[in-house]
């Protein structure tokens, strides 16, 4: 018994279709490029106007790379301030990561707890 590649399976497939389909198999095929061309590359980007396709046929990857604003140090007093921001909001009043896993708990429509180790109170 010998396998079939997929190109013969093709092959069988297509020589299975009616004239009329074969023609228009083989004029699809003959009209599909081998190699990628720029007029296809607004293809890729229906969505957009032309304008914008305009604005982005000229661009490279370099024309998007924006250099930095600041220096190290004012990034890492930046995260340092979110860090505080963080400490702060975990002592005010709010729901704790336990209030939220048992409010999933509570309100769910099936029986089956998700998280049956938390104790409901």
């Amino acid at each position: 018994m010998t396998q079939m590649t997929p190109y013969d399976a093709v092959l069988v497939l297509a020589r299975q279709l009616a004239p009329t389909e074969q023609a228009r198999l083989a004029a699809a095929l003959i009209g599909v490029p081998s190699e990628p061309t720029q007029t296809d590359a607004p293809a890729r980007w229906p969505s957009l106007t032309p304008e914008v396709q305009q604005l982005l046929a000229g661009k490279t990857a370099h024309d998007f790379d924006v250099p930095p604003d600041g220096t190290p140090e004012d990034a890492r007093a930046l995260v340092r301030s979110w860090a505080e921001e963080d400490a702060d909001a975990t002592e005010e009043e709010g729901e704790s990561w336990e209030d939220v896993l048992r409010s999933l708990d509570a309100n769910r429509f099936s029986a089956r707890r998700l998280f049956p180790e938390m104790l409901t109170t």
